[in-house]
């Protein structure tokens, strides 16, 4: 995952929305992470991932009934 400064960020914004449609792109702030820019594509994947696992722990966590 490419990593910016959220300085360098400001100054070529263009340039890393056109990255994070291939991946997504670590904004840093102070030298720690603060966000991560994604495509719209990719944040539905990683929600429907969420959902997807959610609702297996939720299944695996039900008592069985017999």
């Amino acid at each position: 995952m490419p990593t910016t400064t959220s300085l360098e960020f400001q100054r070529k914004f263009g340039q890393y929305l056109n990255e994070s449609h291939r991946e997504p792109v670590e904004i840093t702030r102070h030298g720690r992470r603060e966000f991560v820019l994604m495509s719209a594509a990719q944040y539905d994947e990683l929600l429907a991932a969420a959902q997807r696992s959610g609702k297996a722990v939720e299944a695996a966590s039900e008592p069985e009934q017999n």
